[in-house]
Parts: structure tokens; C-alpha cells; sequence
């Protein structure tokens, strides 16, 4: 009932957040630019409005409806000069017919647009292009993709992460494009969530450290986004959004204060203090309010409390969805109303001008202060200004000779090796010898769209065969390694490209099984098909009735069985993993994922990821490593048994090597931490094999007790190690009480004097906090 009774208090909060009154510290925080306060003084209620919309390209070129795929591409003169001229808009989003352009192309076509808006309109300010570059230059043909930040997270290496970023900010710049949607820094706890693969995965600290590093190689480490090599960032989706109840995208949360200030803010906030341009916001409901609806996040917690200055965007079309979909406004008018007194200061339209109009007769009718309208315009001028658009408009392609180089390939490559994650080995099956003879099979194994997964030349990731075939499917990869006559390859299963993207059909289960008999190994590549958003919901996270009957059939033959997860979210394989002697999770490795899990399958590469979530054994226990002492209970003594069981499939940060590594010599500073005061961690680390291997080695620590249930344990540090065969080192960790703090009751971020326990590859020892 106290429970409930939160809840409900938090919800007539954030509803009375949606009018509440609205305080000017957010303002007051942002830097005053003298040329940018030059032009805000010049400018129209009119032009200040139309800086605050955001069109989608599609609008000013030419076709008959919002989805024309017309070639060549061309601009609509009339319509880019009504948008740009007679609404003042400010920002042009996405890929003209939703392909992937050339760098050539998409240099042609926003110097058109930048020469009307600084040529032709009053003030010459220019407009500022954003795409989704997300795991390398999205809509860029010829961009060098790397893992999906799911698989950039199982590297566990911070620096490939920054790596991975420094050269999608170049290749994105060298599309004549300044602003990216990315990083997602939405927590990735729910396995059934379609955008996981989006994120950095279930835990706190490694998508805080992580996103850091992607911001970073971004803009670089002064943030200097007016260096043509980088971008502005764009964080997202504040705040919440990887959380639904239903686990289905775009769908309401229930998020309590303590849970989103202990789980979902603390990456926004690093991200905020590595320096993060711009942000993006969540396009769901907490507790039944629309964030793009609340001042109390929006401004108070976000530009206030964590002191934001950057420009604040919405998500595709979230404006309009307050009143069509969620139904807090009783008109678009109104929608608007709600969304820029909360803090929003660029509406993603993205087709209709109605909200420009709207805008200035609220200002007009008083409704929207005129303070508002300024704070938010300085936002996005300062971005501008910051990128150096007013000086220099436009990047040449010709500028960026590394654009598709192998220096960026090779970097991509090794993130993939890095990301592959081997869940399972019996008797050190792998590696494979180079003389086997495989089975290649499953929906997965000649497929570079699933290997990409969303996002990739398309929205959806689906394939362009002409900018794919360069490429290496995981079949052409294995053949490539051990040679064409060593391999068979019957599909079994594919997917239905003309249904839902994770709908697959047998296609000769009875060939792949007779195929079996000649080989000496079967490799079994199944998992998803590619998908975002809320084309990838689904309703059970089981993997396929078509895939594991493809797999119940192989396992009849008694050939031994290596199965390649391909997948963006773990889907439940617990009847079928019996039936495997080794199982590796290759996640959405990019293009040369292929490449990667051939090297990892016959012992090229020695295999280094760790799981970034919980692998979950049933679909009713999606739990993560982070949990509550309660959800794992032993046996009681007496007449009513509650005894419970942690059910999962494989642990968070599990991931094995084809060597081993020996932990010793655990060693702390000191016993006692106070409260200015530091503790240095020391643990050995020996490479105990007869092969050289990476190891992640992890430190975590765990509360014994607390004011509030504490969880089970908490990561604290990673850091990721290269040893040969025989050699050891000394690793290091440093704690101090704002590394153990946590949120209390009072949704205060504490930390209380009790007795601490530290964990490192199974080491143990304890300290104790006092104030």
C-alpha cells in the first residue's frame, strides 16, 4: 500500500508539473555567446520559432507522399524555400527516401539547403543537419560499421568504444552532417525491449563509462564540435525509455522516483558532465505522464539540478503525440503549449508547419513566455555557433581521404573480435581445427542484414545488396577461413522478409539433417533478423518454434552442435541449449561480424567479450545481476517454504576464453574508508594458459546493510588486460564513499557508514564506511 500510495503522489507531481510555474535557473545557466545574442536580438518572434522546428528531408524533396523512394534524389526548390524562408526552420533531419546516400550526394544536397538559409533568408543563420549515425554513418554508403552498442558494450574496452566514435563522428562529418542522435544511454534491463541492442546494457556503471567514451569520441576530449572531425552528441532518450511495462517500445513505465535516480539518470548525467551538446527525449509515459509533457524532468531535473545547457529535441513526431496518442492535450495547439513550457526547445515536426504557427500565437496569447522562446532559441544558436556553421556552413567529402579506410575497417574488425562472447565450451570443443568438415545452417548463416541489425543504409537495416556484398556473411566468412570444399550449408530456416522482421519459415529442416551425416561439426547460426522500434516488438522472447525445431532435428544426429547467437536482445534458448557443446553470442557485430566469429569459431582470435545483461533462462524471470537479497532465498526453517531461485541462463559479465586466468593476491589499502578519504584496490591477475587472451576484470562491491534493501552487489570498475601465455599484473581500483553511494529513501544519493564487501574473480574482502 505505501507502495501504491508513492506512486500515486508522484503522479499528481509530475501532472502538476505539466503547468507548473516555471522558473528562469535553467535559463541563466546557459552561456551568453556575444554574436549569438547579436542575432537573438534581431530576430522575429517568427524567425525564433522556426529555429525551434525540425522538418524531416522528405518535405523539401520531390515525391507525392512522405515515403517516396524517388531517384535521383532532388530538392523540392518550392518547398525548401517555403520551409526555410517563409517558416524560418531551423533543422532538417534524415535520409532523403530513406536509403543511404554517398558522401558526394549527401554533400550536394545540404550545401543547396545551407545556400538558401544563408543566402537567401534575412539574418543568414544557418540550419543544422541531424541523422541517427548509430553504430557508424547510418545513411553514409560506404561508412564503416561497427558493433551495435550492445556489442561495443561485450568489448568492455573503453578504449574501442571512443575509437568506434572518433570515426563515426569523421565519416558522419565527411557527409557534410554535424549532429548525431546518439548515444543511447537508456538503460537495457529488459530483455523483451526491441531497442536493447541500442543500448550499453543492464548495468549502471558500464553504461555510464561507456557512454563517456562515446561522447567523448564525438566531440572529442574539449569538446570542440567546431573541429571538422566531430560532431555534436545527442543523448537520448531522456529519461526512462529502455523500461516499459510491457516491454513493448513507446509504451507507459512505471518508474518510482528512487528507481529513476538510481538506474536511469546516472549515465545522462555523466554523459551531461563529459560535455553532451544535445539531448533527445524520451517518447513514452512514467507513471502516466508523457515525458515530453513534464517540467519536472525537463526543466527541474535535467536543465536545473543537473545544470544541462545544451539543446533539448524531441523524438520523431512526440509533440503532436501528446494529444493524438496520450491524450493530455485536447488540441495540437495545446500539445504545444504543454511540451515548450516543460522545457522542449527543438520539435522534431517532423512534416507539418502547424506547430510554427501554433508557437507564435501562444507567445502572442501570453501562454508561452516570450523568456521561453528566447532560452530555447540560445540553445540551438549556441549549438550552431559552436559547430562553427556560421563560419563554415559545409564539409567537403574530399577533406576526409580515411572515409571507408582500412585503418577504419581494421578498427571496426577488432571491435567485433573483441565483442564476440563465448557463452560455452564442453571439453574445450573450440576451437575448431582448420581440416574439419562443417554443416553451416540456420537463418542466420548468409545474412549480412542480421549481422548489421537496424540502422544501417535503411531504418530497418534492410539489405542494399550493393553496398553489402563486400562484406562476409558468417557461411562465406567459415568458408573463407577453412576453404569451400570443408563446408556444407543447407539454411533450414529463413526469414520472411515480406512479414514482421522476426518471422521465419522452415525451408528444408530433412536436407539440413541429411547434410549432417558427412561433417564432422554442425555450426548452428540462429537469433533475429534486423529491426528498431516498434517493428521489433514481439510477444515472446522464446527464440522461434522454426529455429528450435531446426535445432531439435540437428540434435538427433549426435553431430556435436556450435550454435551462433546473431541476435539484438537474448531470446530464451533453455530447450536447446542442452544440445550444444559450445555456444558463442555474436550480438549485432557489423560488418565484419562474419569475419569476427570465423576467427573466434577456428582460433584466429581468442575470444575476450563479456555479457553486458543477464541471459535469461525463463521468459517470467527477467532479472538482473543487480537485484534484491529477496530474489534469491533459501530454504526456511518451518511450516511455509519461500525458498526462491535466481533462474538465469548465463550471468551478467560471464564470458569465457580459450585460456585461463588465476586471481590472487587481493589486497586492500585499508580497512576503514572515511569520508574524504580513498581506497586503493590491488588484485593479481596471471594468465595461466598456454595461449595469450584478454580478461576483463571486474570489481564489484556489495553493501551488507542498509537503510533501504541493498542490492546484491554492485560493478564499480572494470578494466580490460592483454597477458601472454604466463605472465601476470598487478591490476588496480580505487574507491572512495561516492563510488558506494546509493539512493535512499528520500531520494538522496548517500552513503551510509555500515561494512562494505569487495569482489574481484572471486576474491573477497571487506572494509568498513564511517562519516
Amino acid at each position: 500500500m505505501k507502495n501504491l500510495l508513492i506512486t500515486g503522489f508522484l503522479l499528481v507531481l509530475f501532472m502538476a508539473s505539466c503547468n507548473a510555474p516555471k522558473s528562469d535557473n535553467a535559463a541563466a545557466k546557459v552561456e551568453r555567446i556575444p554574436e549569438v545574442e547579436k542575432i537573438l536580438k534581431q530576430m522575429t518572434l517568427e524567425e525564433k520559432v522556426g529555429q525551434m522546428a525540425q522538418l524531416t528531408i522528405d518535405v523539401v524533396t520531390v515525391g507525392n507522399n512522405i515515403y517516396h523512394t524517388a531517384r535521383p534524389i532532388r530538392l523540392d526548390s518550392v518547398m525548401l524555400r517555403k520551409a526555410l524562408l517563409e517558416y524560418h526552420v531551423g533543422s532538417i533531419l534524415n535520409v532523403p527516401g530513406g536509403v543511404a546516400l554517398p558522401p558526394q550526394k549527401w554533400h550536394e544536397i545540404i550545401s543547396q539547403i545551407q545556400d538558401v538559409a544563408m543566402s537567401e533568408s534575412r539574418l543568414g543563420i544557418p540550419l543544422i543537419y541531424g541523422v541517427d549515425a548509430i553504430h557508424g554513418a547510418t545513411y553514409t554508403a560506404g561508412a564503416t560499421f561497427f558493433p551495435q552498442q550492445i556489442g561495443q558494450a561485450a568489448t568492455w574496452n573503453r578504449e574501442l568504444v571512443r575509437l568506434g566514435g572518433e570515426i563515426t563522428a569523421y565519416e558522419t562529418r565527411a557527409s557534410n552532417i554535424p549532429w548525431n542522435f546518439s548515444p543511447v544511454l537508456d538503460m537495457g534491463r529488459d530483455p523483451r525491449f526491441p531497442r536493447i541492442w541500442e543500448s550499453f546494457g543492464e548495468d549502471v556503471y558500464l553504461t555510464s563509462q561507456l557512454g563517456i567514451e562515446l561522447v567523448k569520441g564525438y566531440e572529442g576530449d574539449n569538446n570542440n564540435i567546431a573541429d571538422p572531425t566531430r560532431v555534436a552528441s545527442c543523448i537520448k532518450h531522456f529519461l526512462g525509455y529502455g523500461s516499459p511495462v510491457s516491454g513493448k517500445d513507446r509504451t507507459p513505465a512505471l518508474i518510482p522516483e528512487i528507481e529513476l535516480r538510481e538506474r536511469h539518470l546516472p549515465a545522462f548525467e555523466a554523459a551531461v558532465k563529459a560535455g553532451a551538446h544535445s539531448l533527445m527525449v524520451n517518447s513514452g509515459l512514467i507513471n502516466g505522464v508523457p515525458v515530453h509533457a513534464s517540467y519536472d524532468l525537463i526543466t527541474k531535473l535535467l536543465k536545473d539540478e543537473l545544470g544541462f545547457t545544451g539543446l533539448v529535441v524531441t523524438d520523431w513526431r512526440d509533440i503532436e503525440n501528446l494529444h493524438d496518442r496520450d491524450r493530455v492535450a485536447a488540441t495540437q495547439k495545446e500539445a504545444v503549449k504543454l511540451a515548450i513550457n516543460a522545457g522542449i526547445d527543438m520539435s522534431m515536426i517532423p512534416y507539418s508547419f502547424d506547430f510554427c504557427t501554433y508557437l507564435v500565437e501562444l507567445v502572442n496569447e501570453g501562454e508561452v513566455a516570450m523568456s521561453r522562446i528566447d532560452d530555447a532559441v540560445r540553445r540551438i544558436l549556441n549549438v550552431k555557433y559552436q559547430l562553427g556553421l556560421f563560419e563554415k556552413p559545409n564539409t567537403h567529402y574530399a577533406d576526409y581521404p580515411k572515409f571507408g579506410s582500412k585503418e577504419f575497417r581494421d578498427a571496426a574488425y577488432q571491435t567485433a573480435q573483441e565483442s564476440v562472447t563465448l557463452l560455452k565450451n564442453t571439453n574445450n570443443i573450440l576451437p575448431l581445427s582448420k581440416n574439419a568438415k562443417v554443416l553451416v545452417t540456420g537463418p542466420n548463416a548468409n545474412t549480412m542484414r542480421a549481422l548489421n541489425g537496424g540502422w544501417t543504409y535503411t531504418w530497418q537495416g534492410t539489405n542494399m545488396p550493393e553496398m553489402v556484398d563486400e562484406y562476409s556473411t558468417i557461411l562465406e566468412a567459415i568458408s573463407e577461413k577453412i576453404g569451400s570444399k570443408n563446408v556444407i550449408y543447407q539454411q533450414g530456416v529463413a526469414y520472411n522478409d515480406r512479414a514482421r522482421y522476426w518471422v521465419d519459415e522452415p525451408i528444408n529442416i530433412a536436407a539440413a539433417v541429411r547434410a549432417a551425416a558427412t561433417v564432422d561439426y554442425i555450426i548452428l547460426a540462429i537469433g533475429e533478423n534486423s529491426y528498431t522500434e516498434k517493428p521489433g516488438d514481439l510477444h515472446d522472447l522464446s527464440l522461434s518454434e522454426n529455429q528450435l525445431a531446426l535445432a531439435e532435428a540437428l540434435a538427433q544426429t549426435g553431430k556435436p552442435i556450435i550454435m551462433v547467437l546473431n541476435q539484438g536482445r537474448p531470446r530464451i534458448i533453455r530447450n536447446i541449449e542442452p544440445y550444444a557443446s559450445a555456444v558463442i553470442n555474436a550480438y549485432l557485430p557489423g560488418s565484419f561480424g562474419g569475419l569476427a566469429i570465423a576467427d573466434v569459431l577456428f582460433g584466429d582470435i581468442n575470444p575476450s567479450g563479456k555479457l553486458p545483461y543477464t541471459y535469461p533462462l525463463y521468459a517470467n524471470s527477467l532479472v538482473t545481476y543487480d537485484h534484491k537479497p529477496s530474489e534469491h532465498q533459501s530454504k526456511m526453517a518451518g511450516a511455509y517454504d519461500y525458498e526462491s531461485d535466481f533462474a538465469i541462463q548465463y550471468p551478467f559479465g560471464h564470458g569465457l576464453s580459450y585460456t585461463t586466468f588465476e586471481y590472487s593476491k587481493l589486497t586492500l589499502s585499508d580497512t576503514v574508508l572515511t569520508a574524504q578519504g580513498i581506497i586503493d584496490i590491488n588484485v593479481t591477475v596471471k594468465n595461466t594458459g598456454k595461449v595469450a587472451g584478454k580478461e576483463v576484470v571486474q570489481l564489484y562491491t556489495s553493501d551488507l546493510y542498509a537503510s533501504i534493501t541493498p542490492d546484491v552487489k554492485r560493478l564499480r570498475g572494470f578494466e580490460k588486460i592483454e597477458l601472454q601465455a604466463g605472465e601476470d599484473v598487478t591490476v588496480s581500483f580505487s574507491l572512495t564513499p561516492e563510488s558506494i553511494a546509493f539512493i535512499n529513501a528520500q531520494n538522496k544519493r548517500v552513503t551510509e557508514p555500515g561494512e562494505f564487501e569487495v569482489q574481484i574473480g572471486g576474491l573477497k574482502a571487506k572494509f568498513v564506511y564511517i562519516e
